[in-house]
């Protein structure tokens, strides 16, 4: 029988999770662990495993989330945010989670997420559904945007200087470039963002994920 396997230092989602999963027939409770780090160092993943991941409070979600799939056969994997963490969860998406569900989760959700995973299928909670898909779609948008400003390699360098609140000369030393040099890349740079400032360059830099 599929097992689960819980990563998540808070004791009362221990708890809870093993509560929920005992009133499921088609998996049972597996190992509980405080981190990544120690579930991988215990080595315990299977292919018919679950591994359901407490986001909250990791500063790595991306890396941590990539370690889990590169160490398990099934990559079933099912994760934990905040609600207002849509940021959070979009960031798991993109690193390979299956399902996502909020902290605020009922026994049918529970349930659904569980199914859906061990299907090999994808599951977001309903009530941050909306929120993902347009995180996702800015994002994707945003992505296509940076695509088509085709920044070079030295322009990319330089924006993100900028977006450090650096001046000309201090990115000139950083680049062993003349001060002359970077005021034209900044110059190409704003033409490129269709901006005026070096703020909204920064701005756009940010948004655009530059």
């Amino acid at each position: 029988m599929p097992t689960i396997c819980l990563i998540s230092n808070q004791y009362l989602y221990q708890a809870g999770v093993a509560a929920l999963v005992s009133t499921l027939d088609s998996v049972e409770m597996g190992p509980c662990f405080q981190s990544v780090s120690d579930a991988l160092n215990a080595g315990l993943f299977g292919a018919d495993q679950v591994v359901i991941l407490d986001l909250c409070g990791l500063r790595t979600v991306s890396k941590e989330i990539a370690q889990l799939r590169a160490n398990s056969q099934s990559g079933r994997l099912l994760v934990i945010c905040n609600e207002q963490s849509d940021g959070v969860a979009v960031a798991a998406l993109d690193a390979g989670a299956g399902g996502i569900l909020t902290e605020s989760f009922d026994n049918r959700e529970f349930k659904d997420a569980i199914d859906r995973v061990m299907a090999g299928d994808n599951f977001i909670q309903q009530r941050i559904t909306m929120k993902v898909f347009k995180e996702l779609r800015d994002k994707d948008e945003a992505r296509r945007e940076a695509e088509a400003m085709r920044l070079t390699v030295r322009e990319g360098q330089v924006t993100k200087f900028l977006v450090q609140g650096m001046s000309n000369r201090e990115i000139a030393d950083n680049l062993n470039l003349s001060e002359r040099t970077i005021k034209h890349y900044v110059s190409t740079v704003k033409d490129k963002l269709g901006v005026a400032s070096r703020i909204e360059v920064a701005l756009a830099a940010q948004r655009l994920s530059l």
